[in-house]
């Protein structure tokens, strides 16, 4: 077959078929051991999927959502405020070794881009099927 590159154009011709390839989007999460524990950070703002390592049944997942954006201000010279924490939730979940698990971490809602505007809502963040979701919400501006 062809391969064609990403983004290239590609005239349709009839009778063609086009086969479609992904890859997924594995997980690069920061890791430390305390009292016993490994402790695995997400921190890239994406979708990726994590592989459960053998010899683990359950992990509790802390997941945060992302900040809401803060807003502008409606006079000049004073300051807007700033945008809400994302919400926390912890949550026990079994898990099965081998078995590959969607990890979400949500972005930080956008800082207002006018005086009189509203900041946007942070994103979700979710760990496993189970959807742990969490986001912050935006502030609005003050008169």
């Amino acid at each position: 077959g062809t391969n064609y590159s990403n983004g290239q154009s590609v005239s349709i011709l009839a009778g063609m078929t086009l086969y479609a390839k992904w890859s997924l989007n594995s997980c690069s999460p920061s890791s430390n051991s305390t009292g016993g524990y490994t402790v695995l950070t997400f921190t890239t703002v994406i979708d990726c999927y994590w592989s459960v390592p053998s010899g683990v049944t359950r992990t509790d997942a802390l997941v945060v959502g992302g900040g809401g954006g803060g807003a502008g201000t409606y006079t000049t010279g004073t300051g807007g405020s700033g945008g809400g924490g994302g919400e926390v939730v912890k949550k026990t979940v079994s898990v099965t070794a081998g078995t590959t698990y969607t990890v979400t971490v949500g972005a930080g809602g956008s800082g207002a881009t006018a005086s009189t505007a509203s900041g946007g809502t942070g994103g979700e963040s979710s760990f496993g099927l189970t959807r742990t979701l969490a986001n912050g919400h935006y502030s609005d501006y003050f008169k």
